[in-house]
């Protein structure tokens, strides 16, 4: 199925789109004569075919990018011919047949597995989205063509083409091969797959051109980069999930997906398609550079989304107070008692805190914002800023806007290195009156108290390795430790449950204050005495819930 998309694209766009479709013919061989040609064909629905071809001089040829993910990709190719292989992370030409032998051809099936990164063949139903960043070689045998064909339409560039495309810059790109044709529309086009459910369909949809529209009129100035969406459904193995790429083939993939849309399906897929296609009005690459590029990215689409569907409706206030209250839990539980920047960026990647901190830093740092303009109106400063080649300030940008002579008062010590995040929260809360502390709840005392025994094995053994269970924890297979032992299932501490149990971590804090040491049970019935971590383990403090009404108020005022 395939729908026209997004009216309120401008003519410039649509006419640069139509041009792009009627300028899709196959270039002549003699055009690649110089340096190498990459050739990437759909042979099927789950197979690409894809060749090399080196000039005379080439018998090895380095990739572009040499990350684990890449080597893991390229590993499930497989040679056609005996003219060349992979050889680590180059090609290696057949040097014995040199002279007949200067295409280097290999079979790359789909995969929908999760290697990390974008997905070098990501299986559409009835095509194959990939990107190119995976198949990408060096320049060290000259420069390097592109060039793509499929039975129906190709999508490359946020372009759709017929049959062949051909691109001397599609080294870092998506692409979407089909075996059928796409009709040309107005403006960028949709693709689903024939396992997409209706409904499913119809809120993808719905949502797209919601976002796009609301956005387009908030924020003229970041503007919408056109794209191609495509989507599809697939059973794999695992649960019900979902994951997308933001680039200019928007892909949208739905795992498990049951068929039709309750209330918590329609939250999921609303707040997924609206995040994904708020990133087409920022400038992820232009601000690459920023030291905190991944929050103000991620961040920043969380932000959108949110707002987006408070204005829609689509999130009730009391809706929307609950996630971003959860998005900080989230935030506060990860960076601990340390700052921002004193948090390892491979633990904000693996807590995702880039979006739980991201959210509520825009928020809030938006709602106590100075001077005039409403808080869309900064973002869209910012990303104008950006456009023209300018480095704004980020925390200034958005709490400042223009002025000059205005300085930020929250952004910077959120996102920097001084006190930690959590006592600066609680600052900013204390003077903006945005949020009240609040108690933890049951399921933040219970990953508090993961956390504690994470820091507390990591102290006995030097490693930290540990199952989440219904009532307890269990040690991994750890030889390491001076008192735990591989497999001991713990479920009690100073003669408490561990989880579900409002005293048990009062008892770990006071216990390790006194003592320096905790009193622990295992569900078979053993004791044991554990020295508590060292330094000390500190939880979070305090939670907070937002005053939602007064947030939005603020967020939506055009003087503060």
């Amino acid at each position: 199925m395939v729908f026209s998309l997004f009216e309120s694209i401008s003519m410039h766009a649509t006419l640069l789109c139509r041009l792009a479709i009627a300028a899709a013919i196959a270039l002549p061989a003699a055009a690649f004569a110089a340096g190498v040609t990459v050739q990437i064909d759909l042979a099927g629905a789950d197979t690409l075919a894809l060749s090399y071809e080196l000039p005379a001089h080439c018998t090895r040829l380095a990739f572009a990018e040499t990350g684990a993910a890449y080597r893991q990709f390229r590993a499930s190719w497989q040679a056609v011919d005996g003219c060349g292989a992979i050889d680590g992370d180059a090609l290696a030409a057949n040097t014995a047949d040199a002279a007949s032998c200067r295409t280097i051809r290999f079979r790359v099936p789909a995969s929908s597995v999760n290697l990390g990164g974008f997905p070098g063949a990501f299986p559409m139903g009835e095509g194959i989205w990939l990107h190119t960043a995976k198949y990408a070689p060096g320049d060290s045998c000259g420069p390097v063509h592109y060039r793509f064909s499929a039975p129906g339409s190709i999508a490359l560039g946020g372009a759709l083409h017929h049959a062949v495309a051909a691109s001397d810059t599609a080294g870092d790109t998506s692409a979407l091969l089909l075996a059928s044709d796409l009709p040309a529309t107005d403006g960028p086009v949709m693709f689903f797959s024939a396992s997409m459910d209706a409904a499913l369909v119809a809120r993808i949809k719905q949502v797209a051109r919601d976002t796009v529209a609301f956005f387009g009129a908030a924020m003229p100035n970041a503007r919408f980069r056109p794209n191609v969406l495509a989507a599809t459904a697939l059973s794999a193995p695992g649960g019900l999930r979902y994951e997308g790429d933001a680039d200019e083939i928007l892909r949208l993939a739905f795992f498990n997906w049951p068929a039709g849309l309750d209330r918590d399906g329609e939250r999921i897929v609303t707040g997924f398609v609206s995040h994904e296609m708020s990133h087409r009005f920022q400038l992820r690459d232009a601000i690459a550079a920023y030291p905190d590029a991944r929050l103000i990215h991620e961040g920043g689409a969380e932000f959108m989304r949110w707002t987006l569907a408070v204005r829609k409706g689509w999130l009730t206030h009391a809706e929307a107070a609950a996630q971003l209250d959860d998005a900080l839990a989230q935030c506060l539980l990860g960076t601990a008692a340390r700052s921002w920047s004193a948090t390892p960026p491979r633990e904000i990647g693996a807590r995702r805190l880039e979006y739980h901190c991201g959210l509520p830093a825009y928020v809030y740092g938006l709602a106590a914002r100075q001077g005039d303009g409403t808080a869309l109106a900064r973002l869209d400063l910012f990303y104008q800023q950006v456009r023209l080649g300018k480095a704004p300030d980020f925390a200034r940008t958005l709490e400042c806007g223009a002025d000059s002579q205005c300085q930020p008062r929250w952004l910077p010590g959120l996102l920097g290195a001084g006190p930690p995040m959590a006592a600066q929260w609680a600052a900013l809360f204390a003077r903006t009156a945005l949020a009240r502390p609040v108690a933890p709840s049951a399921a933040q005392r219970d990953t508090m108290m993961l956390q504690a025994f994470g820091q507390l094995m990591h102290s006995d053994c030097a490693a930290s390795s540990l199952f989440p269970t219904k009532d307890g924890v269990i040690v991994d297979d750890v030889k390491t430790c001076k008192t735990l032992r591989p497999r001991m299932h713990l479920t009690h501490v100073e003669g408490h449950a561990m989880f579900g149990n409002a005293d048990a971590l009062p008892a770990l804090l006071a216990a390790c204050a006194a003592r320096g040491e905790l009193r622990l049970r295992t569900k078979a019935g053993q004791t044991l005495a554990i020295a508590c971590s060292q330094p000390a383990w500190q939880p979070a403090r305090s939670f907070f819930a937002a005053d939602i009404e007064r947030l939005i108020a603020s967020l939506d005022a055009a003087r503060q």
